[in-house]
């Protein structure tokens, strides 16, 4: 299969607003930080998208639905925004549409769509489709307090961590999709 893009990140907007104005939000700098590392670690830069223009009313375009045939690879950003929007939703089932049409939506036991865990959610409230994977948690919860701490980009070596795992990870699937 030739695919046009390498990577969609699929998550809900209110996620990516900065608590400092002027400044860029999680989804962003996430973004920036796997685009980086993934360059390094393939030698070549990616074809990396996201929405960041849909709002709530927009229309879900056919464009949309004909680039995730042609994406290799879906990640999916969790947060309590996330799961109770449809629009969300209806990205990661027509994404494992398009897989499944493009050379399927699992490569040697390893499914073409991430899940990142920016924040907890109660697996029962997860995409149906998304279920069953691990994911990588960017978040610590207290053991005594059940306070949750979500990793950033700046002030937390655990982010970095995290990032590592999942930046090797995608970059073996991606070179496994040739």
């Amino acid at each position: 299969m030739n695919f046009e893009n390498d990577i969609y990140i699929s998550y809900a907007h209110l996620d990516d607003a900065s608590g400092v104005e002027g400044a860029n939000g999680w989804v962003t700098e996430f973004h920036q930080s796997l685009k980086v590392r993934l360059a390094q670690l393939l030698g070549r830069q990616l074809r990396i998208w996201r929405d960041d223009k849909l709002q709530g009313n927009d229309f879900f375009t056919t464009e949309m639905e004909s680039q995730f045939r042609l994406t290799k690879i879906m990640i999916c950003i969790i947060t309590p925004r996330y799961v109770i929007s449809e629009w969300c939703i209806r990205e990661v089932d027509l994404f494992y549409k398009g897989a499944e049409q493009a050379g399927g939506a699992v490569v040697e036991n390893r499914s073409r769509i991430f899940k990142i865990m920016k924040t907890p959610v109660p697996l029962e409230e997860q995409p149906e489709k998304l279920r069953t994977m691990l994911g990588y948690p960017f978040f610590n919860t207290d053991a005594e307090t059940g306070s949750t701490k979500e990793f950033g980009v700046s002030d937390n070596i655990e982010y970095w961590s995290i990032l590592e795992d999942l930046a090797n990870d995608v970059a073996q699937l991606i070179e496994k999709l040739k």
